[in-house]
């Protein structure tokens, strides 16, 4: 599977958009972060496009939520509608962030 290619219009919302619309969170803060979400039955895949190298991004609870119900959604038309095993795989960590941002 490649890599699909984003129409125009989606692919220049999509990476570093060059501002902070809520402001600066840190020094190593790049600013606002667009992302194109989607899914392929055919390979039961979701698709998440961050337009270029990521290495972290911060939310705000309700678009945390807001990305959640995104993906949930994607990941059930991924899977054809079918129900979805929510358990984790052993491959994938999530570690605890240290309270203090700088902790």
């Amino acid at each position: 599977m490649s890599r699909p290619k984003l129409p125009p219009d989606v692919a220049a919302q999509v990476g570093a958009q060059g501002t902070h619309s809520r402001g600066k969170l840190c020094d190593d803060d790049e600013g606002d972060l667009g992302m194109a979400i989607g899914s392929d039955p055919v390979n039961r895949k979701v698709l998440v496009d961050f337009g270029g190298p990521v290495s972290w991004f911060a939310l705000d609870p309700e678009d945390a939520v807001r990305l959640a119900g995104m993906l949930l959604s994607q990941a059930m038309h991924a899977n054809n509608r079918k129900p979805l095993n929510m358990e984790l795989p052993a491959s994938l960590q999530f570690i605890q962030y240290p309270t203090e941002p700088n902790a």
